[in-house]
């Protein structure tokens, strides 16, 4: 294998050949009509769309899986600002292909056993026994999948024990909150942001190496937040948990989006609800701003970025140290 350059660091113009994931691919046609391979590989740093236009006749194209290993020879090219690779060549992954796997999968930059266990002693911590008994029963039944399940399928968080990454996040953005405003109730707060994605577990279908393929069939049908809250409302019943705790908890699931043009079933409708909303919100554009200067120069701008209301990101210069204050005498003062 050629020594390794990753996704992030390639430059149009060059052509590269080594191991990659194949994060998804489609057999599409030509105008001419003819097939091609229209796919995304990927690497622990990024991804790159990729075209192979002949596709040849040695390489079985029932064997191409998504979420998996593939060797790929390609040039870089520039696609309407964006960067995009010609595949040259393609096979399959042999036993004699010596790579390192965590070059490649991306994995949550925490570790998942210590990201679980923040939640947990959140929960265990509660003074309300009914959430207490209702989260941390969640998380148990749960945690062997949730070790390992991304946030997402593209959009954000969307690596190896992403959604605890996700949920982490959310929860320390509300125990920050609930620091400076005395009438937030935190358990409730607490409970919802813990549980809020529970049935993103079910939601996704996930390949060889553990990332995002699809949705799953009740995935598409129904989604993560009725799934959610029906889980919940079943954990409640059987916990024999008082019913106005139940559909609190429910509730919260079920307008985490904030309305229902983004997928909510309800708009929020008490403080803590309207609160786990917000840190959702936060936590994933967050993300997906820092996901989209990651490979920005300083100085310049992104590509779109459709989840961020199509906007390009600006990546400006910024010294910690003095800022963008360059006016400043020797005193600190203008």
């Amino acid at each position: 294998m050629a020594t390794r350059v990753s996704v992030i660091d390639m430059v149009v113009g060059q052509t590269y050949a080594n191991v990659y994931i194949l994060k998804q691919h489609a057999i599409k046609q030509t105008k001419q009509g003819t097939n091609y391979i229209d796919l995304v590989l990927q690497d622990k740093t990024g991804e790159m769309p990729g075209k192979l236009w002949t596709i040849p006749p040695s390489l079985n194209l029932d064997n191409l899986q998504d979420s998996d290993y593939i060797v790929l020879q390609f040039s870089v090219e520039d696609y309407q600002g964006n960067k995009q690779a010609k595949i040259l060549n393609i096979r399959e992954v042999k036993e004699t292909d010596k790579f390192d796997k965590n070059d490649l999968i991306p994995v949550a930059p925490e570790p998942v056993e210590k990201m679980y266990d923040e939640l947990m002693n959140t929960a265990q911590g509660f003074n309300s026994t009914p959430l207490k008994k209702v989260v941390t029963t969640a998380l148990k039944e749960n945690k062997e999948v949730l070790l390992t399940m991304p946030g997402a399928k593209s959009v954000h968080h969307a690596v190896l024990g992403g959604l605890l990454l996700h949920t982490c996040g959310m929860l320390r953005t509300a125990k920050a909150i609930a620091s400076v405003y005395p009438t937030v109730r935190k358990e409730v707060l607490y409970a919802g942001v813990i549980i809020h994605d529970i049935a993103k577990i079910k939601e996704f279908q996930t390949g060889p190496i553990g990332l995002v393929t699809d949705y799953s069939t009740s995935g598409k049908l129904l989604g993560h937040i009725h799934m959610g809250a029906k889980y919940i409302g079943d954990l409640c019943e059987k916990l024999d948990i008082d019913p106005e705790i139940s559909t609190i908890l429910q509730h919260m699931i079920l307008s985490h989006h904030g309305i229902p043009e983004h997928g909510s079933a309800v708009t929020p409708m008490f403080l803590e609800a309207e609160l786990l909303h917000l840190c959702d919100r936060i936590d994933s554009r967050v993300y997906m701003y820092n996901e989209a200067i990651k490979d920005t120069p300083v100085g310049e701008f992104s590509s779109k970025v459709f989840a961020l209301d199509n906007k390009q990101i600006y990546n400006f210069k910024w010294d910690e140290n003095d800022g963008l204050n360059t006016d400043l005498d020797d005193d600190g003062l203008y």
